[in-house]
């Protein structure tokens, strides 16, 4: 039963910091990352398929 405890504990814990993450808007800072960094890779791609052509 004791490992029951701990994984009921650790869910409940991890649903309280994603509940306190999103109350901060910290998701949002989050996947704007995420986007900025896919932004930058897709002009890298276009960045070496241009330098290709010459």
């Amino acid at each position: 039963m004791v490992k029951w405890d701990v994984l009921i504990g650790k869910i409940i814990t991890w649903f309280v910091i994603e509940l306190v993450i999103d109350a901060a808007g910290l998701d949002q800072i989050a996947d704007y990352g995420e986007f900025l960094e896919d932004q930058f890779h897709q002009a890298g791609q276009v960045v070496m398929l241009n330098s290709y052509k010459i």
